[in-house]
């Protein structure tokens, strides 16, 4: 990804959010996981510094609205899951974008198993003071867990029913 000599960290930081708050892809410059996951995990690592660097660990240095509402109400210590498809439960679990809603996750990862791969739908228990972004509509957040784990799948299919 490469860090941007001259530009203040706040304001990528501000772009970085804006970008990922307006698209339904989530982090849609980073390599594709299953593709290539070394780089995955690097680019992961380096995105996550250049959020730190401009949040100063404090996300409603960027977060406005009802994202910023959201985030206020968040408990400190509270359960997130994260869904995926054609990728191993480990490499979704270094993930960024997560939600606090199971069938949301569960939705995500079963969208594109077809396509994909098999569905896998992780969980962590994370603290509030390690989020960088929140996005109120998808009760989505952005950290990275220090550890999490493969659940089951409650649902088989969701079709084209969107659940949130």
């Amino acid at each position: 990804m490469g860090r941007s000599v001259g530009l203040d960290p706040l304001l990528i930081t501000a772009m970085i959010w804006n970008n990922w708050h307006g698209g339904k892809v989530g982090f849609q410059f980073l390599p594709d996981p299953g593709d290539d996951p070394e780089n995955y995990e690097s680019e992961v690592e380096e995105l996550e510094g250049i959020i730190d660097e401009g949040l100063q660990g404090d996300p409603l240095r960027v977060l406005t609205g009802d994202d910023r509402d959201f985030y206020l109400r968040l408990p400190e210590r509270f359960t997130v899951y994260r869904g995926c498809s054609g990728i191993s439960a480990e490499l979704a679990g270094i993930g960024l974008s997560w939600t606090l809603k199971r069938d949301i996750a569960e939705w995500f990862a079963l969208r594109f198993a077809e396509l994909l791969g098999p569905p896998v739908v992780v969980t962590a228990r994370v603290r509030k003071h390690r989020i960088k972004f929140a996005k109120a509509s998808e009760q989505e957040i952005v950290v990275r867990p220090c550890k999490s784990k493969q659940i089951a799948l409650k649902h088989k299919t969701f079709g084209d029913q969107r659940p949130f």
